[in-house]
């Protein structure tokens, strides 16, 4: 049986580079095992052996007042059902833009990465840093504090976020010098408030970026993702997945 043009394109685009692959599943691999690590020996030692609390109570007794509203609007604005809501204005908006799989894959490394460092969360129950000595501004709801809850969701909407630029071919330089500050802004207003360690902030960043990786190379394998054609949008429609190759 011959193959239509657009068979044959979308089996050749569907064959995950191996040594992308590789890389992509031992750097995730690795920078997980690390925020792991990390979590359990600063957990293990304790915020005041490691200087962590110091950090803390330095860092809430030196505030300035641009910094701090900044910190509490975001302590708002990255709450989970702040982030929902976010998450889904951005689906109605891309699948009216004829963009609804970037989107589904979209979510996907979101919520698989946000709910990895949720469980490592309750895995660790480390507490939240003592009030006093740390001035801590705003309230709290869950006890634990190792990894960053909102860092790690800052983080993972990032990822997916650059995701769907660079499978929209993008600018990934753009994605990143607006992620990378609002990750790192969200971190150090964590500390701000009184909410967190220095060390819970760094292991929700890392780990997230360790489960992103883990789950971007997935779904390259599974071939949700061609990063070889690089095709584009690809729409929610009978004709995709492509048909199973003919004989």
């Amino acid at each position: 049986m011959k193959h239509t043009e657009l068979e044959v394109h979308e089996e050749q685009a569907w064959h995950p580079p191996v040594h992308l692959l590789r890389r992509m599943v031992i750097a995730g691999a690795l920078i997980s095992l690390v925020a792991l690590g990390l979590g359990w020996v600063l957990t293990a030692r304790g915020s005041a052996r490691t200087g962590e609390l110091d950090v803390s109570v330095w860092v809430t007794q030196h505030r300035f007042e641009p910094l701090t509203s900044l910190s509490v609007f975001l302590d708002v604005a990255i709450q989970p059902l702040c982030v929902y809501v976010l998450m889904g204005l951005a689906l109605l908006i891309f699948w009216v833009g004829g963009r609804g799989w970037d989107l589904v894959i979209e979510v996907i490394v979101f919520l698989g990465t946000w709910g990895a460092t949720t469980l490592a969360k309750h895995a660790y129950d480390r507490v939240r840093p003592p009030d006093p000595p740390v001035d801590r501004i705003i309230a709290l709801h869950d006890p634990n504090t190792m990894p960053s809850g909102h860092t790690a969701a800052a983080a993972a909407l990032t990822a997916a976020l650059t995701l769907t630029v660079w499978y929209a071919r993008g600018s990934i330089r753009t994605a990143l010098l607006i992620g990378v500050p609002f990750v790192l802004m969200v971190a150090l207003s964590r500390i701000v408030v009184g909410a967190h360690y220095l060390g819970d902030v760094t292991v929700g960043i890392l780990l997230s970026l360790g489960v992103s990786l883990l789950i971007i190379a997935l779904l390259i394998r599974v071939g949700l993702i061609d990063p070889i054609q690089d095709a584009g949008s690809r729409p929610l429609s009978p004709s995709w997945p492509p048909a199973p190759r003919c004989r």
